[in-house]
């Protein structure tokens, strides 16, 4: 009542004089109660006529109860982290650009006409949702946020390690969420966002902590999509493009996938469809090249045309086969220059320091030429999902002696490797997509393997113990220490990453713990 007597003060002081107040003349039967009610909506309507015409025009400079009112309302949308000062100075003017730039207005930074019809509306539609039980928004803190955020994180919405605090992150996961389902895009967890939130929990469609897959559905785009589309490619259900964007054709391929392989035919890819498509690649039979057109070694002098994309003769079949040597490409030498060829050249230039721009010249094909079992180690070409060969045994190797990979060595990139590689990213402050590039390589390589990591574990109770952690995490194991018999879950390099995934189980009910690897 504090505020509105304020601005209801403010706005009386700073209205024209054309406006007249007139004076309500209550009958003496009338209720104090009637009365009070009837001067809150007079006080209501006179605020909203007032501020109304103030926020006709407000921009950096500005002054005045309007202004606050503007600030007000900003702040209670996420937008304004400042006092409300009734100034309208640069925080004001930066709050505005970017509710602007959210809403599709125009990006002036100046309250006019449609910015205030906005604001006003924005304003009014959150605090219908903030009157709710149980809402989170940014600025919101304590345990229930901490379980939006692991939940929103099974959903793979949410990417970090929770937290208690509700800022733009976790507003971006809510988003992402909203979005994806349909509900109204706020960035508020409110009733039907948190309900919907437990719906799809409930459907277990995704792996839950330290093992989480990244569902792809219509409408995803990005790298992962481009590597399902590839793996689809592969198995003969996916004949389109492969662009990274989940449309109708690959929505469709996806559907005949799960019909072969007796899955929900949902279109939908979440991890038992990854899952089973890893599994299909796997057991994919190479198919052995026909005799070799060139001797091995024919190119490196130089005297080999160039190739291109388009090409199609049989020193494009011996270029495959090199390029299959060296681990850049993976599907049979068919003589046919693709543009699976050409990015597989683009790679291999780009590691070698040459143009990468995917036409086979002299320089490249010398480069070609040197003998396979010359090399000492991996050239570090990027992998992702689907890749074959042995630098994916090399990373394995290599995320196995830093406890990230805890399966065998198959030189096939599959879930539990690309899971393995998210995990470290996560880590080391690296993009968590999986995908092994120059960075990420670098990162692995300078990264040592330490006797004082930390290991989360469980203690075994019941013979069921491991099939209910693999519940929320796939990759646990039995492990036998000078402590006891238990399940490892995970390994990490610093104790707040072990803690973290420690509380994770233990919210969800086991009597999780943290313990150097060095005293087991």
């Amino acid at each position: 009542m504090e505020n509105i007597g304020y601005i209801y003060a403010a706005c009386a002081y700073e209205a024209p004089e054309s406006i007249e107040v007139v004076p309500f003349i209550f009958n003496k039967k009338q209720s104090t109660f009637a009365a009070m009610r009837l001067l809150s909506v007079a006080l209501s309507l006179f605020l909203l006529s007032n501020i109304g015409q103030a926020l006709a025009l407000e921009k950096q400079g500005s002054k005045g109860a309007s202004v606050t009112a503007i600030q007000s309302c900003l702040k209670q949308l996420g937008y304004f982290n400042a006092s409300a000062t009734g100034y309208y100075g640069s925080l004001t003017k930066s709050a505005v650009s970017k509710f602007q730039k959210d809403n599709g207005l125009a990006i002036d930074g100046i309250v006019g006409s449609d910015t205030k019809k906005n604001i006003q509306a924005k304003c009014s539609s959150q605090q219908a949702t903030t009157n709710q039980a149980n809402v989170l928004k940014v600025g919101s803190r304590g345990q229930d946020v901490k379980k939006l955020q692991q939940d929103l994180k099974q959903l793979n919405y949410f990417v970090g390690n929770p937290t208690d605090y509700f800022g733009p992150v976790t507003k971006d996961a809510v988003i992402g969420f909203q979005r994806s389902k349909g509900l109204t895009i706020d960035g508020i967890a409110g009733s039907t966002t948190l309900v919907a939130i437990k719906q799809s929990l409930a459907q277990g469609s995704n792996s839950g902590v330290g093992g989480e897959n990244v569902t792809l559905r219509l409408g995803s785009r990005g790298a992962e999509v481009t590597s399902l589309q590839e793996r689809l490619q592969q198995l003969n259900y996916f004949k389109g493009n492969t662009n990274g964007y989940y449309g109708a054709i690959t929505r469709d391929a996806v559907i005949r996938f799960q019909k072969d392989k007796r899955l929900t035919a949902d279109g939908i890819a979440g991890a038992k469809t990854q899952q089973a498509i890893d599994q299909a690649i796997q057991q994919i039979k190479p198919v052995p090249d026909k005799i070799l057109p060139l001797p091995y070694g024919s190119c490196s002098d130089g005297k080999c045309p160039n190739l291109k994309p388009g090409d199609k003769n049989r020193y494009v079949t011996y270029l495959q086969t090199r390029l299959r040597d060296w681990g850049y490409f993976t599907s049979n030498a068919n003589g046919n220059y693709s543009s699976e060829t050409a990015e597989a050249v683009k790679r291999f230039q780009q590691d070698n320091q040459l143009i990468a721009d995917g036409v086979v010249g002299p320089q490249t094909w010398q480069r070609i030429e040197i003998p396979r079992n010359s090399r000492n180690k991996c050239d570090r070409p990027i992998l992702q999902r689907g890749d074959k060969g042995e630098c994916v045994t090399e990373l394995q190797d290599k995320l196995r002696g830093l406890g990230y990979f805890k399966g065998s060595s198959t030189a096939y990139f599959g879930n539990d490797t690309w899971e393995a590689v998210k995990q470290f990213q996560l880590n080391n402050e690296l993009t968590p997509n999986g995908i092994v590039d120059s960075r990420t390589w670098k990162a692995i390589e300078s990264t040592k393997v330490s006797a004082n990591s930390y290991v989360v574990l469980v203690p075994v109770t019941s013979p069921y113990t491991l099939n209910e952690v693999r519940r929320f995490v796939s990759s646990a194991f039995i492990t036998n220490t000078k402590l006891g018999t238990f399940v490892q879950v995970g390994e990490f390099k610093d104790s707040n990453g072990a803690n973290q995934s420690s509380q994770n189980l233990r919210d969800r009910g086991f009597d999780a713990r943290v313990e150097r690897k060095d005293r087991l």
